[in-house]
């Protein structure tokens, strides 16, 4: 019994130690285009629960979920091992941007044989190397005039 009392000790105190130090990131979202912007979060199909759709006038904000990580910071992981983390920090798959109810544009990422695959390609929301380093572990994407005369016209039927 005494060798029992002593085990159990000495696990409790084996298991009690310093915790991995954890690395966060967050993407960020702001509206820099002329008109004021609706965010549509999809993941597999549907709007999701906790973002769903957002509203942004001209220069606001929004930042998705503070992702976590230990082993290093998020800087030691390749452009590949980054790839889809904003897909992971807004839980979504596929962002629809709506323009003032007149314009509309759709990003998504997909899984294939060779890895993640961005579309459009050019320019993705969804894709970490389209977002600038703002600091304080904060990543912005800036949606840009130039996106709004890019997007699709849709008459006011985006829905």
């Amino acid at each position: 019994m005494k060798h029992l009392i002593y085990f159990i000790i000495i696990v409790v105190l084996n298991s009690c130690g310093p915790e991995a130090e954890m690395f966060q990131r967050q993407y960020v979202i702001e509206n820099n285009s002329s008109v004021p912007i609706e965010l549509q979060f999809y993941q597999n199909g549907e709007l999701t629960f906790r973002f769903g759709i957002t509203q942004l006038e001209n220069t606001e904000r929004f930042e998705g979920l503070i992702l976590d990580r230990s082993g290093g910071p998020w800087s030691e992981l390749s452009t590949e091992q980054l790839s889809n983390a904003p897909s992971n920090s807004f839980e979504s798959d596929s962002i629809r941007i709506i323009y003032d109810s007149n314009k509309l544009s759709v990003f998504t990422e997909r899984s294939s044989v060779n890895g993640i695959v961005f579309i459009p390609i050019d320019r993705n929301i969804l894709r970490d190397s389209d977002y600038s380093d703002i600091g304080g572990d904060k990543f912005l994407f800036t949606i840009n005039q130039s996106d709004f005369e890019n997007a699709t016209d849709c008459n006011g039927n985006c829905n």
